[in-house]
């Protein structure tokens, strides 16, 4: 075979698909996740909100959600989804130091399914129920004086002067307070003192 024969093949062609317009639609994130706790001893269940970023403590439970989204409006089905860490750390006792937290959930939970990536317990259970943003908070509407008054009094008194009111700080939301919504439990009837001998 001579040299003159064999010649170095071409490259092939690259095959470039063409790439469709991205028509996929992104999830809404969303900024407070609002969770449902039960604890299996006391049958007490609550709803409470949690912040993204922001630690929360039910009991022994510590709860920080890392995000929260909504299913997409292209999406099989609609649902709510949220990242989140849940420690277990005792209260702290004065005299004693603080026990280290433990980390005991770590992952997504689903809203529309529950038991799909479940807290394991032994005491506690929560589920996630969905995520909202969180609410702006609304100035007062300022109160202007009525036509033929002078501006510094009002109905002839003088106007008090007032210290400019303190702006909240947008990344510091307010502390959750806990309200229990405690289950009523079915009144069970009472137990015969000596049940009758078939």
């Amino acid at each position: 075979m001579q040299a003159s024969e064999v010649a170095p093949a071409a490259p092939p062609k690259a095959q470039v698909a063409d790439k469709p317009a991205d028509s996929t639609v992104k999830r809404a994130r969303y900024d407070v996740a609002i969770l449902q706790a039960l604890d299996k001893v006391t049958a007490e269940t609550v709803r409470f909100e949690a912040a993204v970023g922001q630690p929360v403590r039910y009991k022994t439970l510590v709860f920080t959600v890392k995000a929260c989204e909504q299913a997409a409006a292209d999406e099989p089905m609609e649902d709510s989804i949220a990242y989140m860490t849940i420690d277990s750390q005792p209260k702290p006792t004065p005299g004693r130091p603080t026990p280290a937290p433990r980390q005991v959930f770590r992952g997504w939970m689903y809203a529309s399914s529950p038991g799909l990536n479940p807290l394991q317990h032994p005491v506690y259970d929560a589920w996630l129920i969905t995520c909202k943003a969180n609410a702006p908070v609304m100035a007062p509407a300022a109160v202007s004086p009525p036509a033929g008054t002078k501006p510094a009094t009002l109905a002839g008194k003088a106007a008090k002067p007032t210290a400019p009111a303190a702006k909240p700080a947008a990344s510091e939301p307010k502390p959750v307070a806990l309200k229990p919504a405690v289950s009523a439990k079915p009144a069970m009837p009472p137990m015969p003192a000596n049940p009758p001998n078939p």
